[in-house]
């Protein structure tokens, strides 16, 4: 059988009538380029049906330069063993039409793990980069008409009385763009003495009743000139009582006429985006659903015509609701906050569409109507659960892979507990291999088939069975509440004899009579509180080589007591102890850098020198010192030597700010700001030459007692950055109340930002927050050039660390190459 042909055999006919009706271009070319199969949409792309295709490669269809842009990009997927995605323009040879498309390329392995091929995937990105395109337009006109707009924004400070005017708020009212902190006081002197009695009043009517703040009145510039501004203002209460200070704008209506002509422009040139949108605009009447109106998007996308489209209502669009649930929907959407939900549309030709929906609230000449917009995700749908499928399940078995299975295992260990624990069960067919080898791979594919078929009909319902792969099968046991130990225990064990039992049945493949032999091991989960997937399958593992060994019962629980990583913590732990004292840590430091590599911050690093085992590198021993305790006497003696070379880097006329990682258990420690004080002091270092790293997990710990601490620290100068920010929960939530001067932005931010817009989006927005809050901004992980011209381009100010420029190198070495 050819590799294409084991390719199409391998799908089932629904999926292979599913790629086929795909509007994505599908194919998939074996490892040296050859077109192994394709759909009827990738025919129009070649001109030429699937038959005359196969077999064949690019240097058939395309010019060689073209065919070796291909080329390159298969062998970048292959090599890179994960997804690539590209954006190409390629002309049809069917009818030479051109299309911008999306091109999603995934290595395919076998049941073996070997490499059989790449698949294909390019989605038509034509309208939706012209739609992007005149968005941008759009919005490129709409940041201009709001220069124009002439509006200026001010802050009234009520317990200083001091007032904060924007620059165009000081153009407004005439007043020097250079002055600073103008009191309440200048501003009424600027106001018309005619108007001044009034606006007094608004004002402080406006205060006491909490109410927002209107007044529009006449101002009398420095240069004589009258103007007349309208001002809106919202009263904000403190921690120290009601109104403690008023934010507003202010707006010089003078030339009203232009400005409501501006409006209009705006509100047209809105319109002409909903028009011009794929997606479905509608303004739905909330009392009968009717559509008062639409964009044309609204009626095409659903196959009817405008006329038609008019007379009817959202219950006659919506593919399974009935009157109440509808009524219920449309109440929701009739809100003032956006409500988003999924639903089904009923196209004209009676098909149904996925559809991704959302509403809310307008008012329009005092009467309610709803603004909905809907985008119809059929067909990305389609493809993601094809994408899931190929990902997520064995294609020889159907059942899931060692993905999905490590997925499931790391949703059940954030919520099962050594009192109520989970079970996963490695199945070996031990015989498979010799089967393989003596009947051929057919036959020891339908062998695993069967296996598979006998597995899914276990009578005890609480297991899911997934296939590693080779020989392997996994039964994994739910949590069950009320269950404990041992009685999770007892459930594997009769749950490994039911396997025992299905398996060892004789079984009949292709007029061949067979018996196998199989082994189990079992693993309970957790173990502990740091329990990860990879540490349940290595004790699963385990478990199952002693069962391997048996000679009766082929089934083996793993012991906790004899588990090599027990042993290896314990021998760490006892060295570690004997390593500060020993004065066996050394200090190494990673440069912090500009976007010209010059030297600005450093970041102190510990390595441990083991005797006999050479340097030992922190994730092997910063684990056990941390679960021991011994963390408390590392990070004081990394403080000790930090604050020793802040002191001798000022002595040599290069002060530099050192960062280092504070562990909470250290942090939390009652006498940590008594201790640190006098180690600065014993050292005589300056506390503004320390900065200290804190993570998420220090905050949400007492934060009460957190923020006391900072500010302690903080009265004596030192610095305090926020570590891996962005990957935790309530970093924003806390952020505000803390005496932060600096954040970090987390490796993987950095990682991937290169070519990936979402984490551009995440990095400029951190960007934006520490602008706001004039924090300094430290990028981690920085390794290649593009990165550094990434942050130079976003932030020029902002200070770089990564292999880039340095790797973490012994203080001595760090010294010679920074300060010398």
């Amino acid at each position: 059988m050819s590799d294409a042909d084991a390719i199409r055999a391998s799908l089932p006919d629904f999926f292979r009538s599913l790629v086929q009706a795909l509007p994505d271009l599908v194919w998939i070319k074996d490892p040296n380029g050859v077109y192994l199969a394709c759909n009827t949409r990738f025919e129009a792309l070649y001109g030429a049906p699937e038959a005359e295709i196969v077999g064949k490669t690019d240097d058939d269809f395309v010019p060689p330069e073209r065919a070796a842009f291909f080329r390159l990009h298969d062998q970048a997927a292959i090599a890179a063993d994960r997804t690539q995605v590209l954006i190409e323009t390629l002309r049809f040879a069917s009818d030479g039409h051109e299309e911008h498309l999306q091109t999603i390329k995934t290595p395919m392995r076998d049941a073996q793990g070997r490499l059989v091929g790449v698949l294909g995937i390019a989605r038509d990105l034509t309208d939706q980069l012209n739609l992007q395109d005149e968005l941008e337009r759009s919005l490129s006109r709409l940041r201009q008409a709001e220069r124009i707009a002439k509006q200026g924004s001010w802050e009234l400070d009520h317990h200083h009385r001091t007032l904060t005017w924007s620059e165009q708020a000081h153009r407004i009212i005439g007043t020097d763009t250079g002055s600073t902190s103008p009191a309440y006081a200048d501003f009424l002197e600027r106001v018309h003495p005619d108007d001044r009695p009034r606006v007094q009043a608004c004002f402080e009517a406006s205060r006491r009743d909490g109410a927002p703040y209107r007044s529009q009145h006449r101002i009398l510039r420095l240069d004589g000139d009258v103007r007349h501004v309208q001002e809106h203002g919202q009263h904000f209460d403190g921690d120290s009582g009601p109104a403690q200070s008023t934010v507003g704008i202010v707006q010089d209506v003078t030339e009203r006429v232009l400005q409501d002509r501006a409006l209009l422009e705006r509100q047209a040139l809105f319109s002409a985006v909903v028009e011009q949108s794929s997606d479905s605009f509608a303004v739905v009447d909330p009392g009968t659903g009717r559509f008062v109106e639409f964009n044309d998007s609204a009626p095409r996308n659903l196959g009817y015509t405008r006329a038609e489209f008019t007379a009817l209502c959202m219950a006659d669009i919506e593919a399974d609701a009935d009157a109440a649930s509808q009524a219920l929907r449309l109440a929701a959407m009739c809100g003032e906050q956006p409500v988003r939900f999924d639903t089904q549309h009923r196209h004209r030709d009676g098909g149904v569409r996925e559809v991704q929906m959302s509403g809310r609230g307008i008012e329009v000449h005092g009467q309610r109507f709803i603004a909905a917009i809907w985008r119809d995700v059929t067909d990305s749908r389609l493809a993601e659960q094809a994408i899931h499928r190929l990902s997520y399940y064995d294609g020889l078995t159907g059942l899931p892979n060692r993905h999905l299975l490590s997925d499931r295992v790391a949703q059940l260990l954030k919520r099962v507990t050594a009192a109520e624990p989970a079970a996963l069960l490695i199945v070996n067919l031990d015989r498979f291999h010799a089967i393989n080898d003596a009947l051929g791979r057919a036959v020891g594919d339908e062998v695993l088939r069967e296996a598979a078929r006998r597995l899914q009909t276990l009578p005890l319902h609480a297991a899911s069975v997934m296939h590693l792969g080779a020989d392997e099968f996994v039964l994994l046991l739910d949590d069950e509440r009320g269950r404990d130990a041992a009685e999770t225990g007892a459930q594997a064990l009769r749950l490994a004899h039911a396997t025992l039992r299905a398996l060892q049945q004789p079984m009949h493949v292709n007029e061949h009579s067979m018996e196998l032999r199989v082994s189990v091991g079992i693993a309970l989960m957790p173990s502990g509180p740091h329990d990860h997937f990879s540490d349940v399958m290595r004790r699963a593992d385990t478990a199952l080589h002693r069962a391997k060994r048996a000679s009766v019962q082929r089934v083996a629980f793993f012991d906790e007591g004899m588990g090599d990583a027990a042993r290896q913590q314990f021998h760490v732990e006892q060295a570690l102890r004997e390593a500060i004292p020993a004065q066996q840590l050394r200090l190494f430091l990673q440069p912090q850098v500009d976007v010209r590599g010059r030297l600005v911050a450093a970041e102190a690093l510990v390595r441990w020198q083991r005797p006999q085992h050479g340097l030992v590198a922190p994730g092997e021993f910063i684990p056990v010192a941390e679960d021991s305790g011994l963390i408390v006497d590392l990070d004081r003696w990394m403080l000790g030597q930090v604050a020793d070379l802040t002191r001798r880097l000022r002595e040599a006329g290069r002060p530099t700010r050192i960062a280092v990682n504070i562990s909470p258990l250290h942090f939390h420690s009652p006498d940590f700001v008594s201790w640190l004080q006098a180690c600065l002091l014993r050292q005589r270092a300056l506390p503004e030459d320390l900065m200290l790293e804190v993570t998420e997990t220090l905050v949400i710990e007492n934060l009460t007692e957190v923020i006391d601490k900072m500010h302690s620290l903080g009265e004596l100068g030192i610095c305090f950055s926020m570590d891996d920010f962005g990957t935790g929960y309530s970093s924003l939530a806390h952020l505000k109340r803390l005496p932060i001067h600096e954040l970090k932005i987390d490796r993987s931010f950095v990682q991937d930002a290169v070519g990936d817009a979402d984490s551009v989006a995440l990095i400029s927005t951190i960007l934006a927050v520490a602008h706001h809050m004039n924090l300094e901004v430290v990028a981690e992980g920085i390794e290649t050039a593009q990165q550094v011209a990434l942050f130079a381009g976003l932030a020029p100010q902002v200070r770089l660390q990564g292999y880039f420029f340095a790797r973490p190198e012994p203080e001595a070495v760090w010294w010679q190459r920074w300060v010398t």
